[in-house]
């Protein structure tokens, strides 16, 4: 599952910053994706020094590392597309998951991410594909956290703070 993380930042990045998802987003919805984009924050700008700055770092490194994941999985795939499928969502089995399980992880990812909309649709489409096919709720726990983590380097590395 480990690699899947990596594929998942890859996918994510390849349809953010190559250009691609900006291009569909303008030419075939007809809107501009900076309208829905989030603030980014430059921590060396909002808290040039000191312990504030670590403290910024920390608690959002934590928040995207083990909150987020723990919490959103639990959400989406724990529950709610389970809950689609069937009234018993607590009997059925991560490997019956169907398509509208993708469909809605999909769905859900566009929604929650509305300035990188395709990618959003593609990493939680890929997430919940692969909980359906090895059965166990945690790995997407584990992918969830190695994506993001990788995506908080790439964000401090390169800063690409609009992607955080």
């Amino acid at each position: 599952t480990l690699p899947l993380g990596v594929i998942g930042l890859g996918v994510w990045l390849g349809l953010c910053d190559l250009g691609f998802e900006t291009w569909v987003l303008q030419r075939v919805m007809g809107f501009e994706p900076e309208s829905l984009a989030r603030p980014g924050i430059n921590p060396a700008v909002s808290f040039p020094s000191g312990w504030p700055y670590w403290l910024f770092l920390f608690v959002r490194f934590w928040g995207l590392v083990v909150v987020v994941p723990i919490a959103e999985e639990l959400l989406l795939r724990g529950y709610f597309v389970r809950w689609t499928q069937q009234e018993d969502w607590w009997n059925l089995r991560y490997t019956h998951l169907s398509g509208v399980a993708v469909l809605v992880s999909g769905v859900y990812g566009a929604l929650t991410h509305p300035n990188e909309m395709l990618a959003a649709v593609a990493w939680f489409a890929l997430v919940t594909c692969w909980i359906r096919y090895s059965g166990r709720f945690w790995d997407g726990v584990l992918i969830h956290a190695v994506t993001n983590a990788l995506l908080g380097w790439y964000v401090m590395h390169f800063e690409q703070w609009h992607l955080w």
